[in-house]
């Protein structure tokens, strides 16, 4: 850890020990990397364009501060075949398995990981106060 993060020291062990058990459940070799992390203020009206985390494994997001109806993160299905084939349903409600996003609710205290590679967004912030969160990416030992 760099001589300025002892402050964060809290939060990076709890991201490594989440890291830690992803790579175990992927099957992954070697150990995980923090390869950045960096804070996001966004401010009444702010918001993130759909993008991916390059030259990176995993990526995420840790909520600082959430007032109400700041945005939410919005994951994109990687799997548009899914749609070339639509039966008719029983109900008006897709099941999961074919939901085209996914939306979390910002909510202090909750992280977040996601593969680098699904795109994903964050709605504006439509509350008359700042929503701040901090994000971050891991890599795999080896690829730093």
């Amino acid at each position: 850890m760099g001589r300025h993060t002892y402050e964060y020291k809290a939060l990076v062990d709890q991201l490594f020990q989440m890291q830690q058990e992803i790579f175990k459940e992927d099957c992954l070799a070697d150990q995980p990397v923090l390869g950045n992390m960096w804070a996001n203020i966004n401010p009444p009206g702010g918001f993130n364009r759909p993008h991916i985390h390059p030259n990176s494994l995993w990526s995420g997001v840790y909520y600082v501060k959430t007032p109400k109806d700041c945005g939410h993160l919005k994951l994109e299905d990687p799997k548009t075949r899914a749609e070339m084939v639509m039966p008719k349903r029983t109900q008006d409600q897709l099941p999961q398995y074919l939901w085209r996003e996914v939306h979390y609710e910002p909510i202090a205290g909750r992280c977040i990981m996601f593969p680098s590679w699904l795109n994903h967004t964050v709605d504006p912030n439509r509350s008359n106060d700042i929503r701040i969160s901090v994000s971050f990416n891991f890599l795999q030992k080896g690829f730093e």
